[in-house]
């Protein structure tokens, strides 16, 4: 990645920190792209930290990278205030020692796995009260919490958002990892119909998913719905009850997932079933959709081309829906369902 790149998605992502309007922002980059991301940050830090702006690596992910850019004093005022002070103490952050202490801390958190620190809130500026849900329910509550602000704009849980479709753009809250839950109400068994030839056919439409709230799970519906009111043949699998090999039976593919982490596919069941199923996706026509808590869609652009990149025809343009899906999104949902049916 040449700085003119670096620097359009600091830009894009982190202007209200690099304008000094906010204490940190966190921006999700393309590893693969990277290889010069140490000495470029190295020469940020040289020319702006002396004016209190530094650039840091959180994590480094298979796939991506995480950069936190801040501004200290901002910072440490922030994780000073008594509430956040409490909980990050709680979560065994050293808050008798100095900022960077805490951001070794929140880099120990990210490579010890075991789920998504949700406590990076409180170094993005979000509401103690806000992030104290997110830490208590591992992101399961958040349909119902207040975690509906953003860096700069402020929209409606639910609704799809204008932009590459009614769908991706703008920021949310506090970065969201949805725990593993699957519907057993949603899971059915693969039903083949054998051709005149004995083979399997590839007539039928599958929707495919992984929800954690369910709100993706929601989307799913609303798209299997859409198609056989198009008068498709719809069969609708979590993404654990359908392997790869099978899928890619199937001629038409809705595939749905959330936006995780540091906007990435869910890592531990639904990424490893489509590297998997990536392979055989040449020649298909796939619909993508998902819904998000934060961010601006980049995990659903970065799946779209990859999709792509198969050989695959995307239908139409990925949906991304904030939050749960309100009506207008489920319409946008069964839309997109008709159009593949009619691809």
């Amino acid at each position: 990645m040449d700085n003119t790149t670096l620097e359009h998605y600091l830009a894009h992502y982190c202007a209200a920190t690099l304008l000094g309007e906010k204490s940190a922002s966190l921006v999700s980059l393309p590893r693969e792209e990277c290889a010069r991301i140490g000495l470029q940050l190295r020469e940020y830090n040289r020319q702006l930290g002396p004016k209190g702006l530094v650039f840091t690596l959180l994590c480094a992910c298979r796939r991506r990278l995480l950069l936190l850019v801040y501004r200290p004093a901002m910072l440490e005022r922030e994780l000073a205030a008594p509430q956040a002070a409490a909980m990050l103490e709680q979560l065994g952050y050293p808050m008798e020692e100095n900022l960077r202490a805490k951001l070794n801390r929140l880099q120990a958190r990210f490579a010890e796995g075991g789920g998504f620190p949700h406590e990076i809130g409180l170094f993005l500026g979000y509401p103690p009260e806000d992030v104290l849900a997110f830490v208590a329910t591992g992101g399961a509550a958040a349909s119902c919490a207040a975690i509906g602000r953003s860096t700069t704009t402020w929209r409606p849980p639910g609704r799809a958002l204008p932009g590459m479709t009614p769908a991706v753009t703008g920021c949310a809250g506090p970065l969201r990892r949805e725990p593993r839950f699957h519907s057993c109400s949603a899971r059915r068994e693969i039903q083949k119909t054998p051709d005149s030839g004995g083979r399997t056919t590839m007539s039928k439409i599958a929707v495919i998913y992984w929800s954690g709230t369910g709100n993706t799970e929601r989307m799913a519906q609303a798209v299997a719905e859409g198609a056989q009111a198009a008068g498709a043949q719809v069969e609708t699998f979590t993404v654990d009850a359908i392997d790869a090999g099978a899928a890619a039976e199937y001629s038409k593919l809705a595939l749905g997932c959330p936006a995780m982490g540091a906007e990435v596919l869910e890592e531990s069941e639904f990424e490893p079933w489509f590297s998997e199923l990536e392979g055989r996706l040449s020649g298909h026509q796939v619909a993508l959709f998902g819904s998000y808590g934060w961010g601006d869609g980049q995990w659903l652009r970065d799946w779209a081309e990859r999709t792509e990149g198969d050989g695959a025809a995307l239908c139409g343009e990925p949906l991304a829906v904030h939050e749960a899906p309100d009506d207008d999104a489920l319409a946008q949902c069964k839309a997109l369902g008709e159009a593949l049916a009619k691809a």
